[in-house]
C-alpha cells in the first residue's frame, strides 16, 4: 500500500474510525481489489482497478438526494471522451456524474459500486442519444428500486459500452499566440511605465 503520509498503519487502522458505511465499503474493495494504491486518514485509492482507471473511497462526503438520500463517499472513473455539448446534458442528468474532458474521464459518485456502473451506464446513453436526460433521471430511480429490491439489474452490473482503452484526452488547442503574448507584454510594461 503506497502513502501520501507514510506510516506504518494498516488500511484496516486508517479505516478504524470512519464511518460505518464507508468503512463497510472499504472492506468491499478490499476485498475485490486488494490493497489500495494510495492511503491516507481521509481516503484509499486504487489506480486500474478492474474496469476503473482510478478508484477513490472517501472517509466523508457530500449528502446526494438522487434518486434517494445518500452519501456519495465513493468515485469511479473510466476513461471515456465526453463531447463538450454533452457536457450540460450530463450535469442535468445527475450532479454526481464528472466529465473531465482534458484527462478523457467520465465518473460517477455514489455510495455503491453499482449505483456508479448504472449512473456511468446511464450517461453513457445521454451521451449517445439513446435517452433523453428526463429519461435517464427516472429510469436511474426504476433500476435503483429493483436493485434495491434484491433483483440487481445488468445496467448496475456491468458496462453496457465498451470502455475505450487508450488515448481518449483532449488537450484542446492553443490559442495564446506568441504575437498575443507579446502585445499582453508591451501592455503590462505600458501600464507600469517600463
Amino acid at each position: 500500500m503506497g502513502t501520501s503520509n507514510p506510516s506504518t498503519k494498516t488500511v484496516e487502522d486508517v479505516v478504524a474510525d470512519w464511518p460505518s458505511k464507508s468503512k463497510a465499503a472499504a472492506r468491499e474493495l478490499l476485498a475485490k481489489y486488494g490493497e489500495p494504491d494510495e492511503a491516507t486518514l481521509q481516503r484509499l485509492i486504487w489506480h486500474d482497478n478492474g474496469p476503473w482507471t482510478r478508484t477513490v473511497l472517501h472517509r466523508d462526503g457530500p449528502s446526494h438526494r438522487f434518486p434517494v438520500p445518500h452519501t456519495d463517499y465513493l468515485e469511479q472513473y473510466v476513461e471515456y471522451r465526453v463531447p463538450p455539448e454533452k457536457f450540460d446534458d450530463l450535469a442535468r442528468f445527475d450532479g454526481s456524474v464528472h466529465a473531465n474532458r482534458t484527462r478523457g474521464e467520465l465518473g460517477a459518485s455514489c455510495h455503491e459500486e453499482g449505483a456508479n456502473v448504472l449512473a456511468l451506464n446511464l450517461a453513457h446513453d445521454v451521451i449517445t442519444g439513446e435517452r433523453t436526460v428526463e429519461q435517464a433521471r427516472e429510469d436511474y430511480g426504476r433500476i435503483m428500486a429493483k436493485g434495491k429490491a434484491g433483483r440487481t439489474p445488468e445496467y448496475m452490473r456491468a458496462f453496457q459500452f465498451e470502455v475505450p482503452r487508450g488515448d481518449v484526452t483532449d488537450p484542446d488547442e492553443t490559442i495564446v499566440t506568441a504575437g498575443i503574448k507579446q502585445r499582453a507584454r508591451n501592455l503590462v510594461g505600458g501600464l507600469r511605465g517600463d
